[in-house]
C-alpha cells in the first residue's frame, strides 16, 4: 500500500477550501495559465510553472516526515521536445533556489503528444515516483481517464500542465487558473520585489464542487515555512494583478 502523507497549499484558506484530504494524493490536477484580452502573456505561463514547482515542494516536503527511506523521492518530468524548444527547460539554479534537488528529476522529452502521456501513465504505474508532471497540449477523454484511475490506484498524483485555450481535462481533482501578480513588499528595501505572488481561481475540486464557485485570491509563497499563504496588503483594487483581469476576484487584506 503506498504512503499517503497529507498534501496541501498551506495556506489555511486554501486547504479548507479543499476540504479534510486536502490535495488529492491519488488524482490528477491540471494547472492552466490565464488568457487575458491580449492573448497569452509569457509571465502567466511562467507563474503556471512556478506553481507547479511548489506544488512539486510540498509534496516532496511530505514525503521527507516519513519514517527515514520509506518513501519515494523522484519526480518525473515530461514534455514533447517541440515544446520545450518554444519554452525551454528547467533551469537547475533556479530549482536549487526553490529548495528542490535537480538530481531528484527525471526528464522525459518525447516526440509525441500521445508518447507524453504514455510516459506519464507508465511513470505513474512504477509506483517509485513522489509525482508525475507533464507538459501537455491537449489530453482526450479516454487518456484522462487512464491517468486518474492509475494515479487513484498508485497514489501517484499528477500534475498537468496544459495551455489556456485548450479545453479542460475530464476527469480531474482539481483545476487552477493560474497568473502573474505584483510581488509583496521588500521587507528591507522597499525599491526591491519581495515574496512571490500569483494570482489564482480554482476552476474545479471534485471532491467539494461548491470550493470552485469561490472568488479568485492572491497567494504569496515563503521561503521561510516552504508553504503559501494568503497574500496581505493588495485590498486597492487599482493596484490588482494583470493577470486577474477578465476572472472574477478579490482583494484580500
Amino acid at each position: 500500500m503506498p504512503l499517503v502523507p497529507a498534501w496541501g497549499l498551506g495556506a489555511p484558506e486554501v486547504d479548507r477550501m479543499l476540504g479534510q484530504e486536502g490535495l488529492a494524493v491519488g488524482g490528477v490536477h491540471e494547472i492552466k495559465p490565464v488568457l487575458t484580452a491580449g492573448g497569452l502573456h509569457a509571465a502567466d505561463r511562467a507563474a503556471a510553472l512556478l506553481f507547479a514547482l511548489l506544488l512539486a515542494r510540498r509534496r516532496l516536503d511530505g514525503l521527507a516526515r516519513l519514517p527515514a527511506a520509506a518513501g519515494p523521492s523522484s519526480i518525473l518530468w515530461c514534455a514533447r521536445q517541440s515544446d520545450l524548444k518554444e519554452f525551454g527547460r528547467l533551469h537547475m539554479p533556479g530549482l536549487a533556489a526553490l529548495g528542490i534537488a535537480s538530481e531528484g528529476f527525471v526528464f522525459v522529452e518525447t516526440s509525441s503528444r500521445e508518447d507524453t502521456l504514455w510516459a506519464i501513465e507508465q511513470g505513474m504505474m512504477s509506483g517509485a515516483l513522489a509525482m508525475v508532471v507533464g507538459l501537455v497540449d491537449d489530453v482526450g477523454l479516454t487518456p484522462a481517464r487512464r491517468l486518474s484511475l492509475v494515479a487513484e490506484r498508485t497514489a501517484t498524483p499528477c500534475l498537468l500542465l496544459t495551455p489556456p485555450r485548450s479545453m479542460p481535462v475530464a476527469s480531474v481533482a482539481t483545476r487552477w487558473r493560474l497568473g502573474r501578480a505584483r510581488a509583496g513588499p521588500h521587507p528591507f528595501d522597499p525599491r526591491a520585489p519581495g515574496a512571490a505572488r500569483l494570482a489564482i481561481t480554482l476552476e474545479r475540486c471534485l471532491s467539494r464542487p461548491l470550493a470552485a464557485a469561490a472568488p479568485a485570491f492572491t497567494l504569496e509563497w515563503s521561503d521561510e515555512t516552504h508553504r503559501f499563504h494568503m497574500a496581505a496588503g493588495v485590498a486597492d483594487r487599482a493596484d490588482a494583478p494583470v493577470a486577474s483581469r477578465g476572472i472574477a476576484s478579490r482583494r484580500v487584506a
